[in-house]
């Protein structure tokens, strides 16, 4: 989250509990805000994305040791797995 988008939502959330202490929001606002805050909220946790496996591939190749055919064919492997079918 961007530093500023940060600093927004905490300024709103202490808007609202302000609101909230002060009595100043009707019960059905201040429970629709809190939801909208809520959805707002990071997972706990989050899983770690999955590598792409051109990627994956792409590190196992030794450069060093291949000549241009086989190059030319581990590039064309390589495009192929990034196709959509």
């Amino acid at each position: 989250m961007a530093k500023k988008e940060k600093s927004n939502k905490e300024k709103k959330i202490k808007d609202v509990i302000k609101e909230l202490e002060e009595g100043g929001l009707p019960k059905q606002t201040s429970k629709r805000i809190i939801k909208e805050l809520e959805k707002e909220q990071l997972p706990l946790f989050i899983s770690t994305p999955q590598e792409h496996p051109v990627l994956r591939e792409l590190r196992k190749v030794d450069l060093k040791s291949l000549t241009p055919v086989e190059a030319h064919h581990k590039l064309c492997e390589l495009c192929r797995l990034t196709r959509v079918n």
